[in-house]
């Protein structure tokens, strides 16, 4: 194994640990970086076991003799470098790597960075199915004993001039979180701290395009059922204090989600021998039927319910209502009323 890292690349602390486990087993200690490149192949391909954590030495490997015995360590949690693993395959090596990283905070596999190390729960369960061992180490033990020294390392690393645009790049609340979870071996309570601004943001852009890459395959699927000839519909609704809605089509949602709904129209192209039968609750009361292309309801008055039956034409619809602090319903199908306490804010149909 590999010693500490230098003032220019990355810091791990707490390598020792490993470095203690695998001389117990009978390995010896070396450090590459002190060793000449012909020395360094000499020990790889004359080794029968050989550990490492991930990085230029495990990469020596490609010397290494079939059958070789090796255990990898990785120093972050979100990657194994898969050349690593077709490295190890293509020598016909026994082979393992194991996540031992334990970082609070980004750390970089590479570069200027540091990481901490330990007997955290997949190596523990690595000891124990591949030496048999039960290990009584815990996270909160490595974390009493290394946590001074990798806050203080982190800091003065994360203020380098080159690492100051990542510090900024950060989700301190994403940190904070799993710092918590790491210490305490808990989840956050519910109602406290999740998202950040910055993440919040981030993930309603994702959502927005979710729905636009959703209304574009809703388009394209409009369009091919116009040029073949099938059925196709299109809907809309009234919202209170805000107007009429678009004609939305096939699967698209009608309605923000926020603002209640007081009226609905549902019409259908190359459908001449359907017949269609729309009714939507009011003030506790059911509407009469409409068919299509007629509206549904009166202005002014929330809807709360909805029932949408569609005989003849060898098709028929199902449907979903947004409602008030309840969300979306179960798809509903064709000729099914549903109702609810709370506004309906946004709907669905589709064919079926």
């Amino acid at each position: 194994m590999g010693g500490w890292g230098t003032e220019d690349n990355i810091y791990c602390i707490n390598e020792k640990y490993f470095e203690d486990f695998f001389v117990a087993k009978g390995y010896d200690v070396i450090s590459p970086e002190e060793l000449s490149l012909t020395e360094q192949i000499s020990l790889v391909s004359g080794a029968e076991k050989i550990a490492c954590t991930l990085g230029t030495l495990a990469h020596w490997l490609l010397f290494c003799r079939p059958n070789t015995e090796i255990t990898v360590l990785t120093r972050v949690d979100y990657t194994v470098l898969p050349p690593q693993c077709l490295i190890n395959e293509a020598k016909q090596a026994d082979w393992h790597i194991v996540d031992v990283s334990m970082n609070l905070f980004w750390g970089k596999r590479v570069g200027y960075s540091v990481v901490l190390l330990g007997p955290n729960k997949h190596w523990r369960k690595f000891v124990a199915d591949r030496y048999g061992e039960t290990l009584t180490n815990t996270d909160a033990d490595v974390y009493r004993e290394n946590l001074y020294e990798y806050f203080l390392v982190w800091c003065e690393r994360a203020i380098r001039k080159d690492n100051l645009t990542m510090l900024d790049s950060f989700d301190f609340v994403a940190m904070f979180n799993k710092t918590y979870s790491k210490l305490t071996g808990k989840d956050l309570p519910e109602g406290h701290l999740t998202l950040s601004p910055k993440m919040q943001a981030a993930v309603e852009e994702i959502n927005a395009w979710k729905i636009r890459a959703e209304r574009a395959e809703n388009k394209l699927r409009l369009l091919q059922n116009l040029a073949n000839d099938r059925p196709t519909m299109c809907y809309e609704a009234h919202i209170m204090d805000m107007g009429q809605t678009k004609l939305f089509g096939d699967g698209e949602i009608c309605g923000d989600g926020q603002h209640a709904i007081d009226t609905f129209r549902l019409s259908f192209v190359n459908a001449t021998n359907a017949e269609c039968h729309v009714s939507v609750l009011q003030g506790g009361a059911w509407s009469a039927d409409v068919g299509a292309g007629e509206t549904a309801g009166v202005f002014g008055k929330a809807i709360t319910g909805l029932k949408i039956a569609v005989t003849g034409d060898n098709f028929a619809v199902a449907y979903r209502i947004f409602t008030e602090n309840l969300g979306w319903s179960d798809e509903i199908q064709n000729g099914t009323a549903i109702a609810s306490n709370n506004n309906i804010t946004a709907i669905i149909v589709r064919i079926v």
